[in-house]
């Protein structure tokens, strides 16, 4: 498993030297504007007019708005539970549901901003992962539990209702019953850890960082679905510091559990037709790209796994700036056909550069393929992926379109976020 700037609030004055374009309705994402860099407000967004794959169309960037809402038991606006994404994003657990610290010093329960002031397309794929909202009853999956008694306390009881909240997600996609292994284990935990071959072979890097404490501890995970001498069942581990500290831990510590059980779906899809669990890499590369492995189960970890969409919102444009401002030696990001050509480099995640920025530029990927076709559509895609053809195909039988026209299209749509998030500047 891979695993923050000021506050500026802008007044926008109305005035008659603003230029007029047409009508409000005409501006929207995607739709045709008339002048490059001219910029307008409507509903709590600020849209830049920006040439993309040869078109002028209205780009969006998301701004801070200050609307009200019930937070932590009291009316609460956007200035006392304002957290910027590029200094710090630290969460805490009460009742077994998240928090998050603000920058007035207090950890929040909710989210203050108004569904207006995101993205439609990441509103629409935030909720496609949540229409089994708050539901916990999964039917069709059952989980085994292995918790040595290293594993931090706090952090038990919360994942079992990660995994339990994305259980529900993806039940009614099960054709049957499936069980699922999970262990949560820490570096004090190598005898047992040792017992399994499969996290063995997987963990003992992993454990060794955290045991070096030379970087921020983090939680690491692993996930899959497979044959185990005759018998189809899922592993799932959670890895962390035994020690560990929730106001000095990675960011996107709250995404993995989720991230890990949407490899046990993928897992599930791919051996439905009777693919082994070991395949060719080249061939395994060419039916399924790492942005698509990896990348949709961030973006499904991300949008499914911090309780509401401001905070989602944060973690996916905080990981989209620190890797791409991190990565630039390697490739720096300033057109939306430079943004294609880092979406083909992701497919194989090489080289490590690649390999890391799957994680984040897949994420977003990901997100526009969910918030423009739902999760039914991935769910087919993952059955195409599945029954042995190549992604290409694979793309085009589930929505219509090669490719390489999706990842035109995205392009768009990442370099918008890019534009956003402002990694280099």
């Amino acid at each position: 498993m891979k695993k923050v700037g000021s506050f500026v609030i802008i007044f926008v004055l109305v005035t008659s030297l603003m230029p007029v374009w047409g009508n409000a309705a005409d501006l929207s994402y995607g739709s045709s504007c008339p002048k490059i860099k001219l910029t307008k407000i409507y509903n709590s967004k600020k849209y830049v007019c920006l040439r993309i794959n040869k078109k002028m169309i209205w780009t969006v960037e998301q701004t801070q708005g200050i609307g009200n809402s019930e937070t932590n038991g009291k009316n609460s606006n956007s200035l006392e539970d304002f957290v910027d994404f590029r200094r710090r994003l630290t969460y805490g657990i009460k009742n077994d549901k998240l928090t998050r610290l603000s920058s007035s010093g207090i950890f929040f329960e909710k989210d203050s901003r108004k569904i207006a002031e995101f993205d439609p397309i990441r509103v629409n794929a935030y909720n496609q992962l949540h229409k089994t909202l708050n539901n916990i009853t999964h039917p069709n999956v059952d989980f085994t539990y292995v918790i040595p008694n290293n594993f931090p306390k706090n952090l038990i009881d919360y994942n079992k209702r990660e995994l339990d909240e994305a259980a529900a997600i993806w039940n009614q996609y099960f054709r049957n019953k499936i069980n699922v292994n999970v262990y949560f284990v820490t570096e004090k935990d190598r005898i047992k850890i040792k017992e399994n071959s499969w996290m063995d072979r997987n963990l003992q890097n992993t454990l060794d960082r955290l045991e070096n404490k030379g970087e921020r501890p983090f939680i690491a995970g692993g996930a899959d679905y497979w044959d185990h001498n005759g018998s189809l069942y899922g592993e799932l581990y959670l890895a962390t510091a035994s020690d560990l500290n929730l106001n000095y831990v990675n960011y996107e510590w709250p995404e993995v559990a989720k991230h890990e059980f949407t490899h046990i779906v993928q897992g599930y899809f791919y051996r439905l037709n009777g693919e082994p669990s070991t395949v060719n890499e080249d061939v395994f590369g060419i039916r399924r790209p790492l942005n698509f492995i990896e990348g949709s189960a961030n973006s499904i970890g991300y949008l499914s796994g911090f309780g509401n969409i401001g905070w989602s919102s944060d973690a996916l444009d905080w990981e989209l700036w620190q890797l791409l401002k991190d990565k630039q030696k390697f490739i720096k990001v300033d057109s939306a056909l430079n943004m294609k050509k880092l979406i083909y480099l992701t497919e194989k995640g090489m080289p490590q550069e690649a390999f890391e920025l799957s994680y984040a530029v897949g994420g977003i990927l990901y997100e526009y393929f969910l918030g423009n076709y739902g999760l039914d559509k991935y769910v087919n895609l993952l059955e195409q992926t599945g029954s042995g053809v190549n992604f290409d195909t694979a793309l085009k039988n589930t929505i219509g379109i090669s490719r390489d026209e999706f990842y035109t299209n995205a392009s768009a749509y990442i370099y918008s976020a890019i534009l956003r998030v402002k990694p280099y500047a």
